[in-house]
């Protein structure tokens, strides 16, 4: 999806029996990578031309990888997920896992764990332009416990004073915006301020967070609107009508 249209993406498993996928992250109709798989044993593969790689399974045997996120320049692949060993009845699936994704497209890919911690799953994931925070941060990386950042040398951070959300979103100007829940409030995190900013949005804005994405200047969070079906909340970080 371009923004304006779809493109069908036609694949070709050669002598591979095609599998379920699970998630796909391309910059264009014929070349990406693909999770597939179920919800006890997953693998990522390359494509290019249509034509699909070798899977390679996930480094943690207890690893069920879940989602594929490509950077727009393409440099960067992270494959997300969650630990079998760490789920609960109660809380279902959890654990951080990250991991990073390298390949010549067409060929198998190399995946090498980067972090792999207890907490809520990672719903999010949101690659940095190289032009904010000092060209020193790759993505941030939001989940249900916990906001880290991937950082440039590959290592990850935790950031402090944010701690769970259930979307986020990185707007143009490099800040870092949170929702949980019924996000009556949001939270931010600008690279000139001291610590995270909350906010408070409009009760007739209000949506159950569910996801988040940077258009334009404009962060939209998308989940369950005040009515029951599915709303959007748009916000001009700048305004001071939509946040406070």
């Amino acid at each position: 999806y371009d923004g304006t249209t779809f493109e069908l993406i036609s694949l070709d498993w050669g002598n591979q029996t095609p599998a379920d996928v699970v998630d796909i992250a391309c910059l264009d109709d014929g070349s990406g990578w693909l999770v597939t798989g179920n919800s006890r044993q997953t693998s990522v593969h390359t494509f290019l031309g249509g034509v699909v790689s070798t899977g390679t399974s996930a480094p943690t045997d207890s690893t069920v990888m879940t989602s594929v996120s490509q950077s727009p320049d393409g440099s960067s692949v992270i494959v997300t997920g969650f630990d079998t060993a760490l789920a609960t009845p109660t809380l279902g699936p959890q654990g951080e896992i990250v991991i990073r994704a390298d390949a010549v497209l067409g060929q198998k890919p190399n995946l090498v764990t980067l972090h792999h911690g207890a907490g809520g799953q990672i719903h999010t994931v949101a690659f940095v332009d190289s032009s904010t925070w000092g060209g020193e941060v790759d993505a941030l990386l939001a989940g249900g416990s916990n906001a880290l950042l991937l950082k440039s040398d590959s290592t990850i951070v935790t950031l402090p004073g944010v701690g769970g959300s259930t979307a986020a979103a990185v707007d143009s100007s490099g800040t870092f915006w949170f929702a949980s829940g019924e996000s009556t409030e949001l939270l931010s995190l600008s690279q000139a301020a001291d610590g995270p900013e909350m906010h408070t949005v409009s009760q007739s804005s209000v949506v159950d967070a569910r996801m988040a994405w940077s258009v334009g200047d404009d962060v939209v969070f998308y989940g369950e609107g005040v009515d029951g079906n599915v709303g959007t909340m748009q916000l001009d970080p700048s305004a001071d009508s939509d946040v406070s």
